[in-house]
């Protein structure tokens, strides 16, 4: 695999990300994330697994330059089912799944980190949903996991950031530590779910996807991004972000 690289730390298994230059998810990276949490959910030796990235900005959400090519609600249904596969397989693994985000994570990596079971960050890590900014409907569901309800409806209508000192304000993340720091605690508490029964944690996982209030995967998101995939205003806001400009919007269809 070209951007996802698995490691064993003991029963730890270590998934790291690195498509650089700012780890924008297309669907190469996607199947590849999918195929790598198949792997772990295939291998009974794993215990728990940790999700990490390489570089400033953990997750740039979707790789704008792919949208912006993408021409009909056809096409974007295809993109988002690699997506959505990913998600939950990431959601559903096997196994606990920690998060030591470190950087930014915005739009479907705030979704994607949202299905893991724990994270911890960094403290220069920070989330967004800036869907809004390219024309789009970003995630609503997964987001909720994190912070309350109208905490998301800030980040979704005005594409603003959240630190993550408010994150843990909200009880999104289990802690915030130094940079430094950041693997060294996450893999003390991956050292701690691993010595567990891999069996009763395993029922743990699945009990408590069952009773997840946000356990459906988003998907309405979609539906209403098809709406408006090919309408002028929404191929504006691609292209004025791609060119670094303010977008002109007539607001018609």
């Amino acid at each position: 695999m070209d951007f996802v690289k698995l490691e064993l730390d003991g029963q730890i298994g270590i998934v790291t990300l690195n498509h650089p230059p700012i780890n924008a998810l297309n669907i190469q990276t996607y199947n590849e994330l999918s195929k790598t949490f198949q792997i772990i959910n295939e291998n009974k030796n794993v215990r728990v697994a940790v999700l990490r990235a390489e570089g400033k900005i953990f997750i740039a959400g979707n790789d704008v330059n792919d949208l912006s090519g993408i021409e009909n609600k056809h096409d974007y249904l295809e993109y988002y089912q690699h997506l959505l596969d990913c998600v939950q397989t990431i959601h559903n693994c096997r196994v606990p799944v920690i998060v030591a985000l470190s950087g930014a994570s915005v739009g479907v990596g705030l979704s994607l980190i949202s299905s893991c079971d724990l994270i911890i960050a960094s403290e220069r890590a920070k989330v967004s949903i800036p869907e809004i900014n390219i024309g789009l409907v970003g995630p609503g569901i997964e987001p909720s996991r994190l912070v309350p309800h109208k905490v998301v409806r800030y980040l979704g209508l005005t594409g603003e950031q959240l630190s993550a000192s408010e994150l843990k304000h909200y009880g999104g993340i289990l802690d915030v530590v130094p940079e430094e720091s950041l693997m060294k605690y996450v893999l003390k508490i991956a050292k701690s779910i691993e010595k567990k029964s891999p069996l009763a944690v395993e029922h743990w996982k699945q009990y408590l996807n069952k009773i997840d209030v946000y356990s459906k995967i988003d998907d309405d998101s979609t539906l209403r991004t098809l709406n408006i995939f090919e309408e002028k205003d929404t191929k504006e806001a691609l292209k004025a972000f791609l060119e670094k400009r303010e977008p002109v919007f007539k607001g018609s269809r």
